[in-house]
């Protein structure tokens, strides 16, 4: 008999799988236009990261809330994180985008075309993600068969990865429109926080997710290699595995960032049977997803199957180094060391698939 966790959990895989499938369908034909393709490419996976790395948390805290004060007040509670979320996401966007400009030597006014369009992705993903993730919360949260934690978080990751750069194909009239009432927006819900007396909070939640959307610059760099050679990676199709090579990277490290760090921190060391269950679950997980991977796009199917394997590798060496060094910093687990492993799992996987790509491919 299969329990609500198993099926929610194999259906969370399968969703997530399409959704990174479906990412990367969008990502090539943004791939195959002229104008504004290669800044679009270069900061497609921190857009994504970004997304993910604010929306996930707001997913928690919505979640405890309906836990703690059940469903009163949760219409204030939701206005206040889409403040939050929106605020960040304007900030963040500015700086992804300001930094891809200055590394591309690309002109301002096609700097400011990319960063509204920034912008727009940056509202619709949101407020669509926040909207579903809303529902599934209030709807699921407080029903003891189903947790919650097992398939919304892959859900939400996925669905992020899909919605902005979809919400990226949106024309150039249309995102500064958006853009404007993302700013009119935020102004109107900062004078309503006033009302409520919780600008100080909304301050403290913006900076605290402008910290670990910085992190997000290591997956720009990886944006920035792909964009480079991108031709090479249309050729054999291997864009439209590239967001799920990422994203399956990401997960790979945040999983092993925390069954690290907890063996550390109760421990004092790395317990090898622990070390083996997660490297055992990272190739299970290569396994599966290489399938969805020869499914989608043949020609590239080895090489994006070496990727995930070689990146997986990388990965755990890297994971190892950043779990030492935050436990001996003190640094946030979750603001800051996390956002970072997804941010090197998005850089491995991008420059390892584009190595890869250059050297097998003529």
């Amino acid at each position: 008999m299969i329990s609500y966790r198993q099926l929610f959990t194999a259906l969370a895989v399968v969703s997530f799988i399409a959704m990174e499938i479906g990412a990367g369908l969008v990502i090539t034909e943004i791939a195959g236009e002229e104008r504004y393709a290669s800044l679009l490419i270069a900061i497609a996976p921190a857009l994504m990261a970004l997304r993910g790395n604010t929306l996930v948390p707001y997913l928690y805290r919505a979640y405890t809330y309906i836990e703690i004060e059940g469903r009163r007040d949760f219409l204030s509670f939701t206005a206040m994180n889409i403040c939050v979320s929106m605020a960040t996401g304007v900030i963040a966007s500015c700086i992804v985008v300001a930094a891809a400009a200055l590394a591309m030597h690309v002109d301002m006014t096609t700097a400011l075309d990319v960063l509204c369009i920034a912008i727009a992705s940056a509202t619709v993903a949101k407020l669509i993600g926040i909207a579903i993730l809303t529902y599934l919360v209030y709807s699921y949260a407080l029903r003891p068969q189903i947790e919650v934690e097992d398939f919304i978080p892959t859900t939400a990751s996925g669905l992020m990865d899909l919605l902005t750069p979809v919400a990226m194909t949106l024309p150039i009239t249309v995102c500064r429109y958006i853009s404007i009432a993302t700013v009119i927006a935020i102004a109107m819900l900062i004078a309503y926080a006033a009302t409520r007396r919780r600008l100080r909070w909304i301050a403290r939640n913006v900076c605290e997710n402008v910290v670990s959307s910085l992190a997000s610059l290591v997956s720009l760099v990886g944006g920035l290699v792909v964009s480079s050679y991108r031709q090479y990676l249309l050729r054999i199709e291997a864009l439209k595995a590239y967001p799920l090579i990422n994203a399956f990277l990401g997960i790979v490290g945040g999983l092993l960032y925390g069954s690290i760090t907890t063996d550390l921190h109760i421990y004092g060391e790395i317990r090898r049977s622990d070390l083996f269950e997660g490297l055992r679950k990272s190739f299970t997980g290569i396994l599966i997803v290489g399938i969805a991977i020869v499914l989608v796009s043949t020609r590239a199917a080895a090489i994006c199957i070496s990727a995930l394997t070689l990146g997986s590798l990388i990965l755990l060496a890297v994971t190892l180094a950043l779990s030492k060094a935050s436990i001996k910093l003190g640094l946030d687990p979750d603001n800051v060391v996390f956002p970072l492993v997804t941010g090197v799992g998005d850089l491995t996987g991008s420059t390892v698939l584009t190595i890869l790509t250059l050297l097998f491919v003529d």
